[in-house]
């Protein structure tokens, strides 16, 4: 994979994280919601990468890329399949802190600003 199409699968990851968390906290989660997340997750979005690519060593990249992929996918499994409120929850307040560390390793290796412009 070209390393802006991980750059971009990264921030598609991420934003279908707060997007899940966003609707999950104001009682707006719907499937529709969790639908267009996974869409998000398997067709990511064309911009919002490349800053990442000028700024974050390829291997780390890639690793988050991976790893926020992963996360976003089980968060989106779990809200549509698993009816135990419990680790529900707990899904939820995991994709928070990951959000943070995502949203954290970006403005580390970007002079402490998140990128606004694709």
């Amino acid at each position: 994979m070209e390393l802006i199409a991980v750059a971009n699968l990264l921030v598609s990851s991420i934003s279908s994280l707060a997007t899940i968390v966003q609707a999950y906290n104001s009682n707006k989660l719907t499937k529709s919601e969790l639908n267009k997340a996974q869409k998000r997750i398997e067709q990511p979005l064309k911009n919002g990468g490349k800053q990442l690519t000028n700024v974050i060593d390829a291997k780390l990249l890639e690793k988050l890329s991976f790893l926020a992929e992963i996360e976003a996918k089980q968060l989106i499994k779990v809200l549509t399949y698993s009816e135990d409120i419990e680790l529900t929850q707990v899904m939820i307040n995991t994709a928070q802190e990951r959000i943070c560390f995502y949203l954290g390793q970006i403005k580390q290796h970007n002079q402490g600003k998140l990128p606004t412009k694709p």
